[in-house]
């Protein structure tokens, strides 16, 4: 896949959309935590930072998109993560006061306000959905107009074993490969070593004619000791 800033590059709109998903891509923290539906009595301190710094960053940016309606789902995504700080910060940190990693909305309203306390649960819940909900319709009206990058192909990529070595001091690198690719600003050669071609197997030898057997004449030998002995034997009578 392109990085975001080289997808970016050809397009203001393009370029206004990387910068949303590199604050908030779909897969971010703050995402995952507010789809997991969880209960809204308690806030982790991540959480609440975490929606905070991402509606300051993208409140901060001050060049719009171009097309009306992706600037207005954009909008309503600034002003969703808005509405849910507020929300956070009608919960308080435990009575206790020894931890401050949450806060929460306090459990005596149940008892002492249930109204308030269910109300707060109520409006917590909807402004989480309000982000989600927002950020949805962002994203799809990013998607429709092409600001979104799309997944590489197999043939953006050379085939084979992937390296990456990363040299803190930028002293080069030796990696004997097949094929090489490099990203950014790198560079990378590939030199392969093959190894040398074998021998081709020696042809065989054609067989040795009967005649010219050792085997034979060690038998023809042997019969003609047998009949001179024979022979040897009859002169004798």
């Amino acid at each position: 896949m392109a990085t975001l800033k080289e997808f970016a590059d050809s397009d203001p709109d393009r370029a206004k959309a990387a910068r949303v998903l590199e604050t908030l891509p779909p897969d971010a923290r703050l995402l995952s935590a507010l789809r997991s539906e969880a209960p809204m009595r308690r806030i982790p301190a991540w959480l609440a930072e975490a929606g905070h710094r991402t509606h300051e960053t993208l409140a901060a940016d001050p060049v719009d998109f171009i097309d009306p309606e992706v600037a207005h789902a954009h909008h309503t995504l600034v002003e969703a993560l808005d509405e849910l700080g507020e929300r956070f910060g009608d919960t308080f940190p435990p009575l206790s006061g020894d931890d401050i990693s949450y806060t929460e909305v306090p459990p005596e309203w149940r008892r002492k306000d249930s109204d308030r306390y269910y109300e707060t649960l109520r409006n917590l819940s909807t402004a989480r959905q309000g982000v989600l909900n927002a950020y949805k319709e962002l994203i799809n009206a990013m998607n429709t107009r092409g600001h979104l990058p799309t997944p590489s192909s197999p043939d953006d990529q050379p085939s084979g074993q992937h390296v990456r070595i990363t040299s803190g001091d930028n002293s080069p690198v030796t990696v004997n490969a097949s094929s090489a690719h490099a990203s950014g600003s790198s560079t990378s050669t590939a030199n392969t070593h093959q190894p040398p071609p074998l021998s081709p197997a020696p042809s065989p030898s054609p067989p040795t004619p009967w005649y010219r057997s050792a085997t034979w004449w060690t038998a023809l030998g042997a019969i003609a000791a047998v009949a001179a002995a024979v022979a040897g034997f009859l002169a004798l009578k």
